[in-house]
């Protein structure tokens, strides 16, 4: 199957929009006066459970036929942001996120397992690197960047509820990303 074929997928929890609002309004903060970093969009705010990465029709279908059988198994979650972030570090940043309470020994652990075995049956291979409850706020996208950072990195909290997990695809264009929702499916 030739490249042009295949999608760039992930699944994802999708903050509802007075969370977006929030974390938009962090993310304001955090640009005033910076430079060399691409800030996420409102509309593009989410956070990442696992990365498939480039896939054909047959996956992305088999992934979806066993997704859908995971749905109704973890019920409502609460999800809980409150610190500024960065990969790989605060002293070189290459992403800026906002980090949650970790999640594990909870329904959502139970899903990331189940994701990833889902996976498995599709073919695909579990994300190698642990789980980190995160929410991508920009890029670093130049060696000459500024970011004033807030003197107390805590913040909010920013507390949502969600009844809902998404197999999205991206398509990267120079403008940026566009993500779509493929198959959303209850918790």
């Amino acid at each position: 199957m030739n490249q042009s074929t295949k999608k760039r997928l992930f699944i994802a929890l999708n903050p509802p929009p007075e969370a977006k609002k929030k974390i938009k309004d962090i993310i304001g903060v955090l640009a005033k006066d910076s430079y060399g970093i691409k800030w996420v969009n409102r509309g593009l705010l989410h956070i990442t459970l696992r990365f498939l990465g480039e896939t054909d029709e047959a996956t992305e279908s088999e992934s979806i036929k066993r997704l859908k059988a995971l749905a109704g198994n973890f019920g409502r979650q609460e999800i809980i942001l409150n610190k500024i972030a960065a990969f790989p570090g605060l002293v070189r940043p290459r992403v800026i996120i906002l980090s949650g309470e970790e999640l594990k020994s909870n329904p959502i652990e139970r899903l990331l397992v189940s994701i990833d075995e889902a996976l498995a049956a599709c073919g695909l291979n579990p994300d190698s690197k642990p789980f980190k409850t995160h929410l991508t706020l920009g890029r670093v996208k130049s060696t000459d960047f500024k970011i004033n950072w807030p003197e107390n990195l805590n913040v909010g909290p920013i507390k949502f509820s969600l009844n809902t997990f998404a197999l999205m695809s991206s398509y990267l264009t120079p403008a940026g990303p566009i993500y779509k929702v493929v198959a959303e499916f209850r918790l």
